[in-house]
């Protein structure tokens, strides 16, 4: 039975994709990192509520394209970007890889992934500090490099502005009750 045009329940298969990815990167870091898996179902919270406030003909924002990327597109992105966080990855390689010019690759990343390039490739390489700060004992300049970023004080400043606290502060909360973060309303 085919859907009525503007059928809220009509979601784009690539939004769909996205949310279930993200979905299941929660699922899988619930237990280990309560913090990555909170920010991850407040996104996926954000883009329902986008979806749901587009559907509902409150589409004004100018951000909002309606663009996105094919299931393949946004998988193939985010795979790579994963396997790449301790390296530049150039906007270039992305719209390549997904077969896009530069500008319609912007459109298509946030509306596929609710956010920029930049800011999605931030969010994974703090989420991939965490764990190295989590789970290691390296020193906080060698999580930086290996995590991609330029220097240990552009990776703090990043750090704390996504964590709330320097990343130091952030392994020391965890070694101490790596419980740290759970929502007391749970």
């Amino acid at each position: 039975m085919a859907k009525a045009a503007g059928d809220p329940m009509d979601l784009r298969m690539p939004q769909v994709d996205v949310l279930l990815s993200e979905l299941r990167a929660a699922m899988a870091t619930v237990s280990s990192d309560p913090n990555a898996t909170k920010r991850q179902l407040e996104q996926l919270i954000r883009l329902l509520g986008e979806r749901a406030n587009a559907d509902m003909g409150g589409g004004n924002d100018p951000g909002r394209t309606g663009h996105a990327l094919a299931p393949w597109q946004a998988k193939r992105i985010a795979t790579f970007i994963d396997a790449n966080l301790d390296q530049p990855i150039p906007i270039q390689d992305l719209a390549d890889l997904a077969r896009l010019s530069v500008s319609y690759f912007f459109r298509a990343f946030r509306g596929s992934f609710g956010t920029a390039p930049h800011g999605y490739i931030l969010q994974r390489r703090i989420e991939l500090a965490q764990r190295c700060l989590r789970e290691g004992t390296q020193p906080i300049s060698q999580v930086a490099l290996d995590c991609g970023f330029a220097d240990q004080a552009h990776f703090s400043r990043a750090f704390a502005k996504h964590a709330g606290v320097p990343p130091g502060a952030w392994r020391r909360m965890q070694q101490r009750d790596p419980r740290v973060g759970i929502s007391n309303t749970a």
